[in-house]
């Protein structure tokens, strides 16, 4: 299955069951602009955020986040991560999601990126 026909599906379960975006994003917990990211395919949601998802649009439990976005929903990494990956961090063992960086150090390093612009070697 292609990447566009999985990113479909999310929108078109939405609109089958008559939500808008901000109507699903309410009634999910997140904001608008992560429903529009989900179905653009800029990066999967959380578990618990696909959980609401699959309550509140009657998706089978059956069908997991990759069913819909698959690995590459990332945008920004360099590569697709094996299973045995791990954070560039030295030291931390947890899966990278982006340019090499486990969430937790993701979102650090484009803090500092953002603020300071710099990219820090350590944490």
């Amino acid at each position: 299955m292609g990447r566009h026909k999985k990113l479909a599906s999310l929108r078109d379960v939405r609109k089958k069951e008559g939500f808008t975006m901000r109507g699903l994003a309410d009634a999910v917990g997140v904001s608008r602009q992560a429903i529009s990211s989900y179905e653009h395919g800029e990066y999967p949601p959380r578990e618990d955020v696909w959980k609401m998802l699959q309550k509140v649009l009657r998706i089978p439990k059956d069908q997991t986040v990759e069913d819909f976005w698959g690995r590459e929903a990332h945008i920004g990494k360099d590569r697709l991560y094996e299973d045995d990956d791990k954070c560039s961090i030295k030291g931390c063992e947890n899966a990278p999601v982006c340019l090499g960086y486990c969430r937790k150090h993701y979102q650090r390093v484009r803090y500092h990126q953002k603020q300071y612009g710099i990219t820090p070697k350590a944490f």
